[in-house]
């Protein structure tokens, strides 16, 4: 199953509590992602009311409206959409895109871990992402990717996973390439397929 990679970087801000008990009681189980500690009193709560059962916490399998809703609001990516959909620092706290928007270089916060100790590191996003594009995943989210140096390819099953276009340079930099410019890549990683998943349960 995937693993929740709730981070109290985010907890900081908001913690959303979803108000239905199937949904409550799956993100309970799951293993959460977390940084320095927080405290009660600088952490408040609201009930978010869900329109319909919970399918999936899989971002390799959400594909329709509550799964993507709570998976957005308990989970944390390389990036983070704010106010007015602006783009926000996640899991990485910098970034930077080359003079051609081809290649990008995302810097890994070194205080998000697992809640079993586990660090996310660039090479928990290789892995998560090389999932996604793997046919035997059978993602259906798999074609959001596409742009992504041989995506295309991997998903069609000419090319080997290891060939996708994202590598870590070390254990926090993570750098993707891009087979063209996408001036929407950015926004795409708020969504919930490019969320990171523990590789030991995935």
């Amino acid at each position: 199953m995937h693993t929740s990679s709730i981070s109290r970087h985010r907890f900081d801000h908001v913690k959303k509590v979803v108000s239905v008990a199937v949904a409550v009681g799956s993100v309970a189980l799951m293993t959460a992602a977390c940084s320095s500690k927080t405290s009660a009193s600088t952490t408040s709560k609201i009930s978010v009311a869900i329109a319909s059962d919970l399918q999936t916490l899989d971002p390799a399998h959400c594909i329709e409206t509550t799964s993507g809703e709570v998976i957005n609001n308990t989970e944390e990516g390389l990036i983070t959409i704010g106010q007015n959909n602006k783009v926000e620092p996640g899991i990485a706290k910098s970034w930077t895109k080359s003079a051609d928007g081809k290649t990008y270089t995302f810097n890994i916060r070194k205080d998000a871990y697992w809640a079993d100790g586990t660090p996310i590191t660039a090479k928990t996003f290789v892995y998560s992402w090389q999932r996604e594009v793997n046919p035997k995943t059978a993602a259906e989210n798999a074609y959001r990717f596409s742009g992504i140096v041989n995506a295309d390819a991997i998903t069609s099953s000419k090319k080997d996973v290891s060939t996708l276009g994202v590598t870590a340079d070390g254990n926090y930099k993570l750098v993707v390439k891009m087979d063209h410019p996408m001036a929407t890549f950015e926004q795409m990683l708020g969504n919930a397929e490019f969320m990171p998943v523990e590789k030991k349960n995935g």
